[in-house]
């Protein structure tokens, strides 16, 4: 792969993960979004948003819309564009090499513990799939992922396949890195 091609693996990831967040579809990315997903999460898992897990989750995504909402909303509007979370996401994650520790996994963290129902510190191919449908991937895109994702074949993902994965999607310019299905088909 070239260098010329890396941007565009990148962009095209991060274009996925914007519309996956813009969960109302109006363009912008804005803190009933991160709400929504919130509820949806925690809906899918039968866990209460007031208590433990999902109140972490809860506090989890807030505090990154919030950062991201200092960062992002570069015309002050109280929401993010497209254009806005692109330039942001690869500049404070992509191209740094703290970006990701700093600001996506806490969040990922707080997600596992939901989806985790069994608590066994795995997630099987039934609970891939019910997060990822909150997030809005289809079923037969899941399946995919998991397979993708499930570098040892026994059927869990454990927290290093995850955050193997959560890593490649977000910092990865190899279009070819099983990441790159974290949410969906890239």
């Amino acid at each position: 792969m070239t260098d010329a091609m890396a941007p565009d693996v990148v962009s095209a990831k991060l274009a996925r993960r914007f519309k996956l967040l813009d969960r109302d579809g109006n363009g912008y990315l804005e803190e009933s979004d991160y709400e929504e997903l919130v509820r949806r999460l925690t809906a899918a898992f039968g866990r209460d948003i007031d208590t433990a897990p999902g109140s972490t989750l809860r506090a989890a995504y807030l505090g990154l819309w919030s950062a991201m909402r200092s960062t992002m909303d570069t015309d002050g509007d109280g929401r993010i564009s497209e254009e806005e979370f692109l330039a942001t996401v690869r500049d404070s994650v992509v191209d740094q090499n703290d970006g990701f520790e700093g600001v996506i996994q806490p969040v990922a963290e707080a997600v596992l513990a939901v989806c985790d129902v069994d608590g066994d510190g795995m997630l099987d191919q039934r609970e891939v799939t019910t997060m990822l449908g909150a997030y809005g991937v289809p079923a037969a895109e899941a399946g995919e992922t998991f397979a993708r994702l499930d570098h040892d074949h026994d059927g869990r993902l454990t927290i290093q396949e995850i955050t193997t994965a959560a890593r490649e999607f977000y910092c990865s310019t190899n279009d070819d890195a099983p990441g790159n299905w974290f949410y969906g088909r890239p």
